[in-house]
């Protein structure tokens, strides 16, 4: 008997697949008949991290109780941390240029955003090393935090 999750991130495949193919996201959807919108939200199960993925896939009795719901606001996060991580990579990388005599209106002007942004995200480097270890190993009290909540106060 497969769970409704995982039947649900089967059909996310086969989807991505026709899509990949050339299936336009209005064909799919009236052919689904569910709004365009619905689709792309359905997508994003395929936002889960692989191993989550591969539970489900493999129908695992840890996942038979996950709504797609849960799942979804599951990938969401993830997706989120990813990001976070991303941009505490590029923080990193700026330090690395400001000491080799980059300026932050280099900086903002090669990375295609304003110095006022460059300044902001720079006070990510005044984070303890506690913090940064665990954005950058994916600690889950870190999931799902806004860069916003993580340098108020600095």
């Amino acid at each position: 008997d497969v769970c409704p999750l995982t039947r649900r991130l089967l059909q996310m495949k086969r989807w991505e697949e026709e899509l990949s193919a050339g299936l336009t996201l209005d064909c799919l959807a009236k052919r689904e008949g569910v709004e365009p919108e619905r689709v792309d939200r359905l997508m994003n199960l395929l936002n889960l991290p692989e191993e989550r993925q591969a539970l489900i896939l493999d129908n695992d009795p840890s996942i038979r109780e996950v709504s797609i719901r849960e799942a979804l606001k599951e990938a969401h996060t993830y997706q989120s941390w990813l990001r976070m991580r991303e941009t505490f990579e590029r923080v990193r990388h700026w330090r690395v240029l400001l000491s080799r005599g980059y300026s932050q209106s280099m900086i903002a002007a090669e990375e295609g955003l304003t110095r006022a942004r460059v300044c902001q995200l720079m006070k990510l480097l005044q984070l303890g090393e506690e913090v940064w270890s665990g954005v950058m190993e994916g600690d889950e009290s870190y999931m799902g935090v806004s860069l916003r909540s993580l340098t108020r106060g600095l």
